[in-house]
């Protein structure tokens, strides 16, 4: 967590608005990869509905890489993407504005506050370090620890617009995630975030302005905290460019699965899949298929981690839960896709490649601490891990070791794979789709390979069925598009289930 300290409203709104005030040089050609940046409630969308369109369109390859509204719009100037997400609106007549939706933003207040409702009076009071006690707005005796997004990023541009300015030092976190994470781990915290990142945490979620975030009521702005999100384009954009934006409008269901509203109906009716990022690229493949041989389904994929995928189908709110682990619920379908193997990463100066269990309960515990233990290098252990909530992590410690100390998990597989990969004396676990690009950090576990033939046979150990769930009674299509996975074995190789 870090600290800022304002120096002043003017300084908030230049070093916000810099990127928007230059002109705009010429995109990149026709025939490169489409490259897309900016806001991140926007671009978690973009990469699953790009998966989808690389299915009909094989040669276009797109890079996609989330920071704020702000870096988009700057690097779309500096010519360096061809599409900016913003949820900030721009007024330049060098950008095309393709508007992709509307995404609400709610407050988020931690356990013990007493509150259901905010005004924009009390948020203007909390923000300016006017009012500090829960009490001052009928709530309980308790203290108010405000948290807020960095300088720069859209979510905090548009807070600081339509809300409320931020006046007093406070704790930023670096994305919504870590916010909403942050104010439930906090009594009395209070921060804000769009929707689509609230996740389990929608016990915290209270009203602004006496209205509650509901789907049609951000639809209709009747709910006062939203914002249209915008996809912007300089110059001759290339013809990929342009007919991927115009794919993205006939996608409201997977739009909508992210938290990006159009009113189609389409996102009414959807089927919604939602679980382990494990099977998240290979059921966005699938879906696009099954779409383009059922025009008349829709189907959303959205890969957030086996336990939410699990806790959302009991709730009701999706069709299909995509999970690493086997659950026994009576009113749960269990369908299994295929076999999913888990490998063993080792960064620089190891001297290893072999690790067994009882070398990885050691780590992971602690008994362990440096590598010339078991006979590497004279080295100290880092360990990483997946966080808590993964079906990763659960497998990791339902079948090797329990982890005793702390370790560094990165929200992102990819990212654990470059951290463990450059971190001398670094342990940790993915599966096996992600290590594409770093095999050499590959270890054998239990003098086994993760290799395909093991992983499918189950001589390797740290391997696992992979599961689709459906409820009884529920829809049929849910049903349908399940049996329909089933039947793309190359889909699910190419993503490491076999």
């Amino acid at each position: 967590m870090g600290f800022i300290r304002r120096f002043g409203r003017a300084a908030l709104a230049i070093s916000f608005l810099l990127p928007f005030l230059t002109s705009a040089p010429s995109p990149a050609s026709a025939g490169a990869a489409i490259r897309i940046g900016g806001s991140t409630n926007d671009t978690p969308a973009l990469k699953a509905i790009a998966n989808a369109y690389q299915t009909a369109h094989t040669d276009v390859t797109f890079s996609i890489v989330g920071s704020s509204s702000g870096e988009g719009v700057a690097a779309l100037r500096s010519g360096s993407i061809d599409i900016a997400c913003s949820d900030v609106a721009v007024n330049d007549p060098a950008f095309t504005d393709t508007k992709i939706g509307v995404v609400g933003f709610v407050f988020v207040v931690g356990s013990g506050a007493g509150v259901s409702n905010l005004s924009r009076a009390d948020v203007q009071g909390i923000y300016s370090g006017k009012i500090t006690n829960w009490k001052q707005i009928g709530g309980n005796d308790l203290p108010i620890v405000p948290f807020s997004r960095p300088i720069g990023v859209g979510t905090r541009f548009i807070f600081e617009m339509t809300v409320a300015k931020t006046l007093i030092p406070m704790t930023i976190e670096p994305d919504a995630t870590a916010v909403v994470n942050a104010v439930a781990a906090t009594p009395g915290g209070i921060g804000y975030s769009s929707t689509n990142y609230v996740g389990d945490h929608q016990n915290l979620v209270v009203k602004y302005e006496g209205v509650a975030p509901t789907d049609a009521n951000i639809l209709s702005h009747t709910y006062k905290f939203a914002t249209d999100e915008h996809a912007y384009t300089a110059g001759d954009v290339s013809a990929d460019a342009k007919a991927f934006l115009a794919f993205v409008a006939t996608q409201p269901a997977t739009l909508k699965s992210f938290g990006i509203l159009t009113g189609a109906d389409a996102a009414a009716t959807a089927l919604r899949v939602q679980g382990t990022l494990n099977q998240a690229v290979a059921l966005q493949k699938i879906a696009a298929a099954y779409q383009a041989s059922h025009p008349d389904a829709a189907v959303a994929v959205k890969g957030t981690n086996s336990g939410q995928g699990i806790a959302a189908l009991r709730a009701g709110t999706i069709d299909v839960a995509a999970s690493d682990i086997a659950v026994d619920y009576p009113d749960f379908v269990d369908t299994t896709i295929g076999v999913l193997g888990v490998a063993i990463l080792a960064g620089p100066h190891t001297g290893l490649k072999n690790v067994t269990r009882a070398q990885l309960i050691g780590m992971y515990s602690g008994k362990i601490t440096n590598w010339k233990q078991i006979g590497g290098e004279d080295q100290p252990v880092v360990a990483f891990g997946r966080a808590i909530g993964t079906g990763t992590r659960l497998l990791f410690e339902q079948k090797v070791a329990k982890v005793e100390i702390p370790t560094q998990d990165p929200v992102n597989p990819v990212e654990l794979v470059h951290d463990v990969a450059t971190t001398p004396g670094a342990i940790g676990y993915i599966a096996t789709q992600f290590i594409a690009g770093q095999p050499e950090s590959v270890l054998a576990y239990d003098g086994v390979a993760p290799t395909p033939a093991n992983i499918r046979g189950h001589s390797y150990a740290f391997s696992t069925d992979e599961h689709l769930y459906t409820r009884r009674g529920g829809p049929a299509t849910a049903r349908e598009f399940v049996t329909f996975v089933t039947t793309q074995r190359a889909d699910l190789a190419a993503s490491g289930i076999y």
